[in-house]
């Protein structure tokens, strides 16, 4: 599990913003449910504890498959073009109405802060659509903090026994 959250807060989280997985973590995700499955199959596992490890294993893998959803924009193209059109369309129909005795430096004060207005309100819309990337991205906070609380227990626990990963989560056995 160490390694697991090591890999997410190392790799995965930069991959998300490309809405892909990162493969790092993919050895850790298929040891951790070797081990549940081994665990399983030997039945010497008291039930209310096996249950709170296969509880724990979903809530991991569901929590995976959310973030990675997140990481998937989710408003489509034809909308953002739809509203760049509309408020273009605006602007367009308030700088050719406008009343003739409203003077010009008027007209375009009124023109260039709604424009602005419109222009920052989509930039933050398309930004706030990608999660783990741009201006406002979810950094990894949280799993960081896991990460290395888990590496702190692992490591006081089994002082002499090395992770099978360094300390940003990569197999040690993939490494050439």
């Amino acid at each position: 599990m160490t390694c697991y959250a090591l890999a997410v807060s190392s790799y995965e989280w930069d991959t998300m913003a490309d809405s892909r997985t990162a493969p790092e973590v993919s050895p850790w995700t298929a040891s951790i449910r070797g081990g549940v499955s081994d665990l399983v199959a030997a039945e010497t596992v008291p039930t209310p504890v096996l249950s709170a490890i296969l509880t724990a294993d979903r809530d991991r893998g569901e929590a995976r498959s959310k973030r990675l959803t997140e990481a998937n924009p989710a408003i489509p193209t034809p909308l953002k073009i739809l509203l760049v059109v509309t408020a273009s369309a605006g602007l367009f129909a308030l700088a050719t109405f406008t009343l003739p005795n409203v003077r010009r430096r008027v007209q375009l004060g009124v023109l260039i802060t709604l424009g602005s207005v419109f222009t920052l309100f989509l930039a933050v819309m398309a930004d706030m659509d990608r999660p783990y990337d741009g201006a406002i991205a979810l950094p990894p906070r949280d799993i960081t903090r896991v990460s290395g609380d888990l590496l702190e227990d692992y490591r006081a626990e089994y002082p002499t026994v090395p992770l099978p990963c360094d300390d940003t989560g990569r197999s040690l056995e993939t490494e050439s």
